[in-house]
């Protein structure tokens, strides 16, 4: 398993906040869309990974962010990102190659086990902030 401190990335991180509400040092309401476009994996090896996004809200009392990637892309992905009040972190996510990924990128999803039957390959996080 790679240390996650060892991943360096490139691209353009956009967020669109339509509506936040703090409270007691905590959000309340959220709903918003992150963005980044040309998303890359730049070490340990270059990887392109094109547009993903993450549209953000609340639920019992913690972000939510539900994934996703451009229809154009070498990637498809779905799942959740969790952060909550005590600063946990979950991140489950399905990622499948498309017919534009490139042989290296498939090669590095096979790097976290087999794939389902529908040939997505589930990425794991837990921790803290």
């Amino acid at each position: 398993q790679l240390p996650l401190a060892m991943v360096q990335t490139g691209g353009d991180f956009l967020l669109d906040v339509r509506r936040a509400r703090f409270e007691t040092g905590w959000l309340r309401e959220l709903d918003g869309l992150l963005t980044w476009q040309g998303a890359k994996v730049l070490q340990p090896a270059p990887l392109e990974l094109g547009t993903l996004t993450m549209q953000l809200g609340l639920r019992e009392g913690q972000v939510v962010g539900t994934l996703g990637a451009a229809a154009e892309g070498p990637l498809e992905l779905g799942g959740e990102f969790r952060l909550g009040p005590d600063r946990r972190y979950a991140l489950d996510a399905l990622a499948k190659p498309r017919a534009a990924a490139s042989p290296d990128l498939r090669q590095s999803l096979g790097l976290l086990g087999n794939p389902d039957a529908q040939g997505r390959y589930r990425l794991q996080l837990s921790g803290a902030l």
